[in-house]
């Protein structure tokens, strides 16, 4: 039984020592695996791009990765980007961008590829670079020996069709603006201080009124309603009433074409009367003249209704 058994542990033994050292053996042959290392452009400028490829070709069980470029900041080259691919099951690229910094040959840096065999777990390495060196020229021509003065920039001159069309476009733009602004302002600041003068100039004659009768003397009812009428005059239609004379006031009124026109002068003229003519108005003549004031200083539309 035991002699039987033999020969069958020695044919198991066999075949695992073939699966396990056969896979080892081929990963350790160079010959199984080929090896492309490259660049283009063999010849460049200070700054110019170069691609670097590397390329193994191997067995579809077999993994490559790579290590590198690896270079020193400051020194001839500075790697722009690198990737890896698997193109098939039988090839692994790897792609880098270089530039370069240094006149003269040069030799690129190399590349560490790792291959791992899937089946065993060993991994192997090789140092790849190209064996043709780089050449790299200077940006200027060596032959230059002197540098040349600046030339200064020459302005290009405008062309006078451009230069019309413009101005054209300012005046255009400014014009727009100013038509805007006087449109806003006829059309909601002008009525809003209008009105804002009416009102204060009839609160103003409310308290006239109201001091009047509390025992306000005539002639200071005359003269206190007189500078309330040229101070409405000179806010709301800008006329210089506080300096000048009923006279002048009366022909601007005219001018302007003011509504409640006469009302406003003939109250001007009584203030005159009294201050300047000694004039001795009673206390329902001072009434009177606030109830005219107090229509002639309502808003445009009620003043017209009264001249009506």
């Amino acid at each position: 039984m035991e002699q039987g058994f033999k020969p069958i542990l020695l044919c198991l033994t066999s075949a695992f020592l073939f699966f396990v050292t056969g896979p080892l053996h081929a990963a350790d042959n160079p010959d199984s695996l080929r090896f492309t290392v490259g660049f283009t452009p063999d010849t460049v400028r200070v700054g110019d791009r170069i691609d670097y490829h590397i390329g193994v070709s191997h067995e579809p069980r077999f993994q490559v990765s790579f290590s590198g470029p690896d270079v020193i900041p400051g020194e001839a080259f500075s790697v722009l980007s690198r990737e890896v691919s698997r193109p098939s099951p039988s090839l692994t690229e790897c792609n880098a961008e270089l530039a370069a910094f240094e006149l003269g040959e040069l030799l690129l840096p190399p590349v560490v590829a790792f291959v791992r065999d899937t089946l065993s777990g060993k991994t192997l390495q090789w140092s790849l670079e190209p064996q043709v060196r780089l050449y790299v020229e200077a940006l200027t021509d060596s032959s230059m020996k002197s540098v040349l003065p600046i030339r200064p920039i020459r302005e290009v001159p405008v062309p006078w069709s451009r230069s019309l069309f413009t101005g054209f476009a300012v005046i255009a733009t400014l014009a727009f603006i100013l038509f805007a602004g006087f449109f806003a302002w006829k059309k909601f600041i002008l009525p809003k201080r209008r009105s804002h003068d009416h009102v204060s100039a009839l609160h103003e004659l409310q308290l006239l009124k109201q001091r009047l009768e509390r025992g306000l003397g005539a002639e200071a009812c005359y003269e206190q309603l007189s500078l309330l009428v040229r101070r409405y005059l000179e806010h709301h239609y800008d006329i210089k009433a506080l300096e000048a004379v009923t006279s002048e006031i009366e022909r601007e009124l005219v001018l302007l074409d003011v509504p409640g026109a006469l009302l406003l002068s003939g109250l001007l003229h009584e203030a005159d009367m009294v201050k300047f003519a000694e004039s001795s108005p009673s206390l329902e003549d001072c009434r009177n003249c606030l109830a005219e004031a107090e229509t002639v200083l309502q808003p445009t539309e009620s003043v017209a209704d009264s001249k009506g």
